[in-house]
């Protein structure tokens, strides 16, 4: 949970080079988490492309979002 001092140098952050900074360690937090969980992959999907690079993004579940906004 961020706090009011941490949402407020986000906001004023226009380069937004610190939101990308906080998107990027809850992209590896998940990837971890997915690997702690057994999954070798670390969240990506099987049979990619070795040679291509990839970019772990978690996953969300709109509803859950949607369902936590409303309530």
């Amino acid at each position: 949970k961020l706090s009011h001092a941490q949402r407020d140098a986000l906001v004023q952050d226009a380069s937004g080079d610190s939101l990308d900074a906080v998107l990027c360690l809850l992209q590896a937090a998940w990837a971890e988490q997915r690997h702690a969980e057994g999954d070798a992959l670390y969240g990506l999907p099987p049979g990619l492309d070795p040679l291509e690079g990839w970019i772990v993004t978690a996953e969300t579940d709109a509803r859950s979002i949607t369902e936590n906004r409303s309530g």
